[in-house]
């Protein structure tokens, strides 16, 4: 399939007089294909918002060239990369709303920016409103709704222009757990109803994994590891992502861990998460599994069960080789 976006070897350097030259973005590959929910997650100072910025044609690339539909945005004119920007809608953090405009003043301002006809606008606008359920609050102000509702408007100002491809800036960081879970079903729901491509930047890997079909960790400007949300964060191969794919979530109790043995994160997929496959090892080997932590991940098209042991005794590593054997995938904690 064609990527609806390409990153080819992109590089972003800020110069810095007085201080050492910052590398935002370090020679990025990504494609991102028509239809993808598409994470891109990493702590503070990854890269991830100049990536964004970057997508989004707000910045210029150091090196390295970006494409979408096959055609290189990178050496546009100012002019040209006007009707680039109007195939993007940006859902930003903090809002970003007009707080002297009502919802519905605030989703016609790209309209209005992009000199659409006011009865287009009046039409548009009472789609938007029902696409993300605000009708009754449309001659509201911002600082009368809540903050999921702010949101709403958000996302509705996105989308006013009808754009492909769906730009979401940490948009869920400043909401509440049940607020952020309403909000991550609007943008898949609407991902499925106006055939959006979604890009989606973020530091939770809660987000990531309710919402997203691929992913890319960002580390130092660097992607160091991409592909299915299903395939990246149940073999994690990358520090970072193992970080991410335990850590965030999941906090593992170190007051119970002996120090005897070693701590061990098992994912079992498939048919082996109904086998006893650690009471079959127990019984076989001079060993003993003290379960730390259990839990299961839904990740978008498999469903992956885990947990968290201490193994010790005098045959650690035969019980680690007989797990592998049994395709469940070992990797070594460090606590």
């Amino acid at each position: 399939m064609t990527s609806l976006i390409e990153f080819k070897s992109v590089s972003k350097r800020y110069y810095l007089q007085k201080q050492r030259d910052v590398h935002a973005l370090r020679h990025v590959n990504l494609s991102i294909e028509k239809g993808d929910i598409f994470g891109i997650i990493g702590f503070s100072g990854a890269g991830k918002s100049t990536f964004l910025r970057c997508l989004a044609t707000l910045e210029k690339p150091s090196f390295g060239q970006i494409f979408i539909h096959g055609d290189e945005i990178t050496k546009l004119s100012e002019a040209a990369l006007r009707s680039v920007r109007l195939q993007m809608g940006l859902i930003f953090q903090n809002f970003n709303l007009f707080s002297a405009r009502t919802v519905r003043e605030n989703i016609a301002y790209p309209m209005e920016v992009a000199g659409l006809p006011k009865q287009e606008q009046g039409l548009r606008i009472s789609e938007l409103l029902g696409l993300v359920g605000l009708e009754e609050q449309k001659d509201a102000y911002p600082a009368q709704l809540s903050g999921g509702q702010k949101q709403r408007v958000g996302i509705a100002r996105a989308l006013a222009n009808q754009p492909e491809i769906l730009l979401c800036d940490e948009a869920t960081s400043s909401l509440d757990p049940k607020t952020t879970r309403e909000i991550l079903a609007l943008i898949k729901d609407l991902q499925k109803r106006l055939d959006l491509t979604v890009v989606l930047i973020t530091h939770e890997m809660e987000v990531v994994r309710q919402i997203c079909n691929k992913v890319a960790v960002l580390e130092n400007g660097e992607v160091v590891e991409q592909g299915k949300i299903s395939e990246v964060f149940v073999e994690p191969k990358h520090s970072a992502t193992k970080q991410f794919a335990l850590k965030t979530i999941h906090e593992i109790p170190t007051h119970l861990i002996s120090g005897k043995g070693k701590v061990l994160h098992l994912h079992f997929k498939g048919e082996k998460a109904d086998q006893p496959v650690i009471t079959q090892m127990v019984k076989r080997f001079a060993v003993d599994a003290n379960i730390l932590l259990g839990w299961i991940d839904s990740l978008q098209t498999v469903t992956v069960g885990n947990l968290i042991i201490e193994l010790t005794g005098e045959a650690i590593e035969d019980a680690i080789a007989f797990l592998r054997a049994q395709d469940v995938s070992v990797e070594e904690v460090e606590t």
